[in-house]
């Protein structure tokens, strides 16, 4: 009767992602959070006026144990204590331009990991290349990241990137992103 009231009780208390009130995730007793969404569209990776994008709007979730992933947002809602394995993988357009700037101060698309949409606890800086040739399919390069993170019931991940344009009108575009995480202990 104990372990029906304490689960009751956790089931009120996990925050929802994104608005703080009471949301119910269900995580079965012999199975660990775990959750796998992809973007698969173009986008803009030129943040540099706006102060960085936070990665949103998922075209697909392809595993969501206990509802702990929000696709509309991109927020990881932590639903227990624990220790999480968490893996962003993207895909990111070359530039296709070369100037004094960019041969001098090589661009990169960084990744940040923000918890809890504050201090910044991780960040990935990726390079991209000079391709030297304008075409409608540039060429793309695939980085990815591994980390693990002691993380605690009711916290929210997410994650922003950046980039900068090296000509008024051409720039890196970020092509894929791919963003998992699981509960390891």
């Amino acid at each position: 009767m104990l372990s029906i009231i304490l689960s009751f009780a956790f089931w009120l208390t996990v925050p929802a992602p994104g608005n703080g009130s009471a949301h119910r995730q269900s995580i079965p007793p012999d199975s660990r959070p775990v959750f796998l969404a992809v973007m698969k569209e173009r986008r803009t990776a030129d943040n540099s006026i706006r102060g960085g994008d936070l990665l949103q709007s998922f075209t697909q979730v392809e595993k969501n144990e206990g509802h702990v992933f929000n696709p509309g947002t991109g927020i990881f809602t932590v639903p227990v204590d624990g220790i999480y394995h968490l893996t962003g993988r993207f895909t990111i357009g070359c530039y296709q331009c070369r100037n004094r700037e960019f041969l001098d101060r090589p661009m990169s698309f960084d990744v940040t990991v923000l918890k809890n949409n504050s201090p910044t606890i991780h960040q990935f800086s990726f390079p991209v290349e000079y391709t030297g040739a304008v075409s409608i399919n540039p060429n793309t390069r695939t980085h990815e990241f591994n980390i693990l993170l002691q993380l605690k019931a009711g916290e929210q991940i997410q994650l922003r990137y950046r980039s900068k344009k090296c000509s008024p009108v051409k720039e890196a575009f970020l092509y894929e992103a791919h963003f998992s995480g699981m509960q390891i202990h």
